[in-house]
């Protein structure tokens, strides 16, 4: 186990990368169940919620701290972690796959790691914390999320850090000037539209699908089966927030992630 003063020293010496200091989120607001060591939004089981350019904007992500790296990364030395630091949060675009500093896509990054560091971006091993992407969204489009991170621990008394990212995250942003134009591919079976959706959204499919509808947790929201043609969903009562929409025929899946905003 890492002595407490060597902590307390990462803590105090890591200042490296100012986040915000606004929009504070429960790093307590999620539970990870068992695991050790966890980010959310995953991109896999939980999603960046859609935003939409010229409206406010937030997104809460968590991270669970293991305490040793191999829990991170099974290729990285046995070490106990001191702590995890969150060095840069960075949105890529889809089309262009230029890298666009959050401040100039109109957003930034608040964490919160219940005070345990006066560094607001560095988790102590064994804790929970979080950080809110937040702000008003300029520019209109799909992007990636990228979120870089340095664990640190200590060998002979010596801080050891290593670089750790999460790539390829998720995130759509809707163009206030064609939100109802939009149309998205569905992998050859058809397409979906509009995304975002506000009250309705259409599944236009070329062959005969069952449809399933999930929230961003993987809770069943909707079914259809054998559907054909266009089929509409009435999204009006359901909450805003990220929806999965899986199409499946007797020989293809097509998955696509949705936006339901009111």
């Amino acid at each position: 186990m890492t002595p407490i003063f060597t902590r307390a020293l990462f803590c105090a010496a890591l200042i490296a990368f100012s986040f915000s200091a606004t929009a504070q989120c429960d790093p307590e607001g999620y539970d990870f169940g068992e695991v050790g060591f966890g980010l959310t939004p995953d991109g896999i089981t939980t999603f960046f919620a859609d935003g939409m350019q010229g409206e406010d904007y937030e997104q809460i992500m968590y991270l669970l701290v293991p305490t040793n790296a191999t829990q991170v990364d099974p290729t990285l030395p046995d070490l106990p972690i001191d702590s995890i630091q969150i060095m840069a949060v960075n949105l890529l675009s889809a089309a262009e796959l230029d890298t666009i500093p959050l401040d100039v896509a109109g957003l930034s990054v608040s964490c919160n790691n219940s005070g345990l560091c006066a560094d607001d971006c560095t988790y102590l091993a064994g804790s929970q914390g979080c950080a809110t992407l937040f702000g008003v969204p300029d520019t209109g489009g799909a992007f990636f999320i990228s979120i870089d991170l340095l664990i640190w621990s200590t060998i002979f008394g010596l801080p050891l850090s290593a670089p750790q990212s999460f790539s390829g995250l998720e995130l759509a942003i809707g163009a206030i000037d064609n939100v109802s134009e939009q149309h998205l591919d569905f992998d050859g079976l058809g397409q979906i539209f509009p995304v975002p959706a506000q009250d309705v959204f259409t599944v236009e499919l070329k062959t005969p699908c069952d449809i399933t509808v999930t929230d961003g947790l993987g809770r069943l929201v909707d079914v259809r089966s054998r559907a054909t043609g266009r089929t509409t969903f009435d999204v009006s009562t359901w909450p805003a927030g990220v929806y999965i929409v899986r199409a499946q025929d007797q020989g293809m899946m097509a998955t696509r992630r949705i936006s339901v905003q009111h």
